[in-house]
């Protein structure tokens, strides 16, 4: 196999990568598009607080995503709808407005 980049080469290429991942990771959460939501618009996407989510996640009933070099949680979208789902009363409750 022919080396075409230099290791050190190859390693500022992956830290460039990183960085723009990072930044996209960022401007996804920032501008609340796609499947990744910060958890305070988590809780806002199910109606329940950030501390109720907090320990949600900690009872593992829906699990957040961190990324390698970005210190922040976020929760995919489709989690969510897959915990409102699971959470939701079956006809016990049919005539309550």
């Amino acid at each position: 196999m022919l080396n075409i980049l230099s290791p050190k080469a190859l390693q500022a290429l992956i830290n460039e990568l990183k960085e723009l991942f990072m930044e996209a990771v960022k401007i996804a959460t920032k501008t609340n598009e796609g499947r990744l939501k910060s958890r305070k618009d988590a809780a806002k996407y199910i109606g329940l607080s950030v501390d109720i989510l907090d320990k949600l996640a900690k009872q593992g009933m829906i699990t957040p995503v961190r990324f390698d070099g970005v210190n922040k949680i976020l929760y995919d979208v489709r989690d969510l709808d897959e915990l409102i789902e699971l959470n939701k009363l079956e006809n016990k409750y049919s005539g309550v407005a």
